[in-house]
């Protein structure tokens, strides 16, 4: 054509001339009134300024909605953001893009069930195919108690196809069976009617009538009626369509040959990949949005075009094969024609943009973006270089340093009426307009209004809890243990939500730290009771007869459901025999202890309560209320000298800790001088130390550059490994008690201690206190208790975790996700100690 008809705009037409015309053509010297460019900060905002446009062209220059067109090369990037704010603009929006099948329900649900069998019914394939929604028979309440029921106790593979049972007998395991049962055994009667002959004609044959016999079709007609959407209708029939030609091509081609479930579910992927779903407008007056390939428009005033951005617009050519254009060129001559060449892509590269550049008639409006979703910053096409190069009137706006908004429906100005607030508390001046605006919100929707204006000012602190609240959770007498106060100190959010609202993480069928520590507790516990009741002292117990106790012990506690974990799978066997070995070394190293100190073991979890021998710690705080302190001591050694009884508390740990005076004065660690208080004022004993024992060992340290070891350097090294630490008395009478191979010039292999030769405690060596300073740390453990336990019943859960040398409260913290604490945000800092 040598005249362009398509529009009578002076620039658009000089637009056209200056991409179809390989001769340079003149600038355009003057501001076009019918070409736009915009620079957004991302695609939402984007399309947000788009939105704003298409209302005020309809609006105010008369425009329908079909004579709009927005083109996005990138539709993925814009599809599902366009449907959320066209809608809340309530703007008619087509999007002219095919869907991928493979994301159909009908096509998911396939490839579901196939899933199961091709990875042996496995956790996750199980519940792919369970979450789907197409077992309508089974209550969601149902499936949540299952759900929490497998992970729990890591129900997968063989696991599905036998009874529930692990669990004691009960009425939700019983519904829980039969949902089970529900479930798989129309899945093992597919698997069954496949297995015998697994070829391609007989596995499609089963997947249709497992289609048809478990009345998925009416499953989906009764979930396209709730959705009242004749879009989706329409692309479930298509794709139903597409699932029954796919069959028929997989039996044509493929016929008698033999394969495995995951070969047969690979095919139908592929079949399914190379189909797609297109659709038709569902009414005429549309905006639409393509891209420039698929989009054929005609009759269109205005088009924007989106994300002109490096890379999109013109797209980036990409490699293909390995043969070259002179390749493709000589094949091309023989009439073998493959995909084209880089100069071929380059000229189709820019037929496309001269064809979407010539769409409109009318107006025309360019945008492209700063930063992508990820906030990574994205740079302009070199189509918008060329654009302002032709045309060096053209003026940019941007939403990047100031938002423009404007009134425009009730839903979407609402939205932007609290941007306006923003800008003014930051001091920007509000138009008669918006004042306009916000007083018809505060009158209308007075309630909704206050609530968006009061989130301006949202901070991630919590607020205080309320006395009556506080009462409701802890009553009038705060009723806790020692750990529970540490945790307080740790963060007092993170303990409000442990144990004021006891959130924990559903229980998930793995090894942890806690069930080997409960473990290991529970097979010592028992094994001194053993001795007790055998009445056998550990100074004439010998090795073959430790051994047989802690084995039998050991055996008796895996039979029980409670550590049904260690013995479920061959990596947790693995695991478990390994836990055998540390925890007999760790009685053995308990027992060597013993055996070489005047202390005697007075007891293994000690309980601190009402009914117990020792009563639980009462104080009573200023303001009247009551604290009662229970806890359980892992176990309590006294030692008589002069006269006078002696007492020492020990904890144990999964690996060794130091008791850290900072950290005691903090409340982080107070643990052991609140029970060595507690003991030594109920039954009047004297404090000879506070220990902690580590009950895992870890790698020995061995002289280097030796070839060979004998046993008793292995053994002293394993001693070494699980020796005590924490305080003890400085007195060398008490600390000779407690390991009797001390001898001055040595250092001991059970407590914190060396000796020099003149018989004095060597400083380097030893952790020790002075019966002052054990009492003064008696004296401060109880203000320290009252301090944090008011601090509780005042209601304060303040986000505040606290931070020491190189550790801090959130290291561990299982609740991260939900106080969200940075300490670059406002009122976000540590509790330094």
């Amino acid at each position: 054509m040598k005249e362009n008809r398509r529009t009578e705009r002076e620039e658009l037409k000089y637009l056209e001339i200056a991409f179809s015309s390989s001769v340079p053509v003149k600038l355009y010297e003057k501001e076009p009134e019918r070409l736009k460019l915009f620079l957004a900060n991302n695609s939402y905002s984007e399309l947000e300024y788009v939105a704003n446009e298409i209302l005020r062209l309809v609006k105010e220059e008369g425009y329908e909605y079909r004579q709009i067109a927005i083109i996005a090369n990138e539709l993925d990037t814009y599809n599902l953001e366009a449907k959320v704010i066209f809608e809340k603009y309530h703007i008619p929006i087509f999007i002219d893009d095919k869907k991928d099948l493979s994301q159909n329900l009908l096509i998911k649900y396939v490839l579901a069930v196939l899933d199961i069998f091709a990875k042996n019914w496995s956790f996750e394939a199980v519940f792919n195919y369970i979450k789907l929604g197409m077992l309508p028979e089974i209550a969601s309440e149902d499936l949540n108690l299952l759900e929490n029921y497998c992970r729990k106790w890591g129900i997968k593979n063989y696991k599905w196809l036998k009874p529930f049972s692990i669990e004691a007998k009960n009425d939700i395991q019983d519904r829980l069976e039969e949902v089970r049962k529900q479930i798989v055994e129309p899945l093992v009667k597919l698997k069954d009617a496949i297995s015998s002959n697994k070829t391609a004609e007989e596995f499609t044959r089963q997947i249709y009538n497992f289609v048809i016999d478990n009345q998925v079709n009416s499953i989906l007609d009764e979930k396209l009626n709730k959705m009242d959407s004749i879009e989706i209708s329409n692309e479930y029939n298509t794709s139903y369509k597409i699932f029954i030609r796919v069959l028929d091509n997989i039996v044509s081609i493929f016929g008698s040959q033999k394969m495995s479930f995951e070969e047969y579910k690979n095919l139908l992927q592929v079949g399914f990949s190379g189909s797609e779903l297109g659709t038709i407008p569902a009414t005429q007056d549309q905006v639409i949005l393509g891209d420039s390939r698929r989009s054929r428009n005609s009759d269109i005033r205005a088009c924007f075009i989106v994300g002109i951005n490096d890379g999109v617009l013109p797209r980036v050519n990409k490699f293909e094969g390995f043969l070259n254009d002179t390749d493709r060129e000589n094949l091309k001559i023989v009439g073998v024609e493959l995909a084209k060449t880089s100069v071929d892509a380059m000229y189709e590269s820019n037929f496309e943009i001269y064809n979407i550049l010539a769409v409109a008639s009318d107006r025309l409006y360019l945008s492209y973006c700063s930063q992508d979703k990820d906030g990574k910053s994205l740079r302009p096409s070199i189509l918008i270089k060329k654009i302002k190069r032709l045309f060096p009137e053209l003026k940019e706006s941007s939403d990047i340093i100031r938002k423009e908004y404007f009134v425009t429906n009730q839903t979407a100005t609402f939205d932007d009426s609290i941007a306006v607030v923003r800008e003014f508390l930051d001091g920007q001046e509000l138009t008669e307009e918006w004042k306009t605006v916000l007083n018809y919100y505060h009158q209308t929707e007075k309630e909704k209004f206050q609530k968006v204006l009061n989130a301006e000012n949202y901070t991630n602190q919590a607020e205080m809890i309320s006395k009556k609240n506080i009462e409701k959770l802890y009553g009038k007498r705060f009723r806790g243990s020692v750990s529970k106060l540490e945790q307080y100190r740790t963060c007092p959010f993170a303990f409000h939500l442990k144990y004021g609202l006891k959130l924990k993480d559903k229980e998930e069928f793995k090894m942890q730290s806690l069930d080997t520590g409960t473990f290991m507790h529970e097979v010592i516990d028992t094994f001194f009771a053993e001795l007790e009741s055998r009445g056998i002292s550990v100074h004439d117990l010998e090795e073959d007869l430790l051994k047989e106790i802690v084995d039998k012990i050991i055996e008796d506690l895996l039979q029980t459901s409670k550590y049904y974990i260690f013995s479920s799978t061959a990596k947790f066997k693995a695991l478990t025999r390994r836990l055998k070995r540390v925890t007999l070394e760790s009685i053995r190293y308990i027992v060597y202890t013993l055996r070489n100190s005047d202390f005697e073991l007075y007891g293994h979890e000690i309980e601190f309560g009402s009914t117990s021998h020792y009563k639980p710690i009462v104080m009573e705080l200023e303001d009247g209320n009551k604290v009662q302190i229970e806890g359980k001591i892992d176990r309590l050694d006294i030692g008589k000298i002069d006269d006078k009884t002696f007492v020492r508390i020990i904890d144990y740990k999964s690996k060794i800790r130091k008791f850290d005076s900072k950290k005691f004065e903090a409340g982080l660690q107070i643990q052991l001088v609140t029970y060595l208080d507690a003991v030594c004022k109920q039954d009047g004993f004297e404090p000879a130390g506070i220990l902690y024992a580590g009950l895992i060992d870890s790698k020995l340290k061995l002289e280097t550059g030796k070839m060979s070891f004998e046993p008793s350097e292995i053994e002293n090294a394993i001693r070494k490994n699980f020796k005590m630490n924490g305080m003890v008395l400085a007195d060398i009478s008490v600390v000779k008690a407690m390991d009797k191979s001390l001898s001055d010039g040595g250092t001991s292999d059970i407590i914190p201690v060396g000796i020099t030769g003149k018989g004095e405690f060597d400083k380097r060596r030893s952790k020790v206190l002075s019966e002052e300073e054990f009492s003064s740390l008696q004296e401060q453990v109880g203000v320290i208790i009252k301090e944090i336990s008011s601090e509780i019943l005042s209601g304060n859960v303040e986000i505040k975790p606290y931070h020491y040398q190189q550790e801090n409260g959130c290291t561990y913290c299982e609740y991260g996700s939900i106080c969200r604490f940075n300490p670059n945000l406002k009122d976000n800092t540590y509790n330094y100690i």
